[in-house]
């Protein structure tokens, strides 16, 4: 088992999960701000991405990280095995 593998493609699968949420995010507002809800202030919007961004976090993170766990567990059978064993391994914890 390749911990070293497995950890680089954590922070692969995390960095990308990462970036498509914060450009789902942007993309959200720019869509509600032009085209569903035009002619505010910029604060407007703003307290709008602070109040709703949390639940679209919630609906597009979940399958987000599902993809990013399913491509971590499918390209290497041996890594799902060695990502659940590695916490009771480490006797540093």
């Amino acid at each position: 088992m390749d911990l070293g593998n497995v950890r680089r493609r954590l922070a692969i699968a995390a960095a990308r999960g990462e970036a498509w949420l914060i450009t789902a995010s942007f993309v959200w507002v720019a869509i509600y701000s032009y085209l569903i809800n035009p002619r505010h202030t910029a604060g407007f919007y703003a307290l709008y991405a602070q109040t709703t961004l949390r639940y679209l976090a919630l609906l597009l993170g979940i399958p987000a990280f599902f993809v990013a766990c399913r491509w971590i567990g499918f390209r290497v059978r041996e890594t799902g095995r060695a990502a659940a064993r590695w916490p009771s391994s480490d006797s540093s914890v």
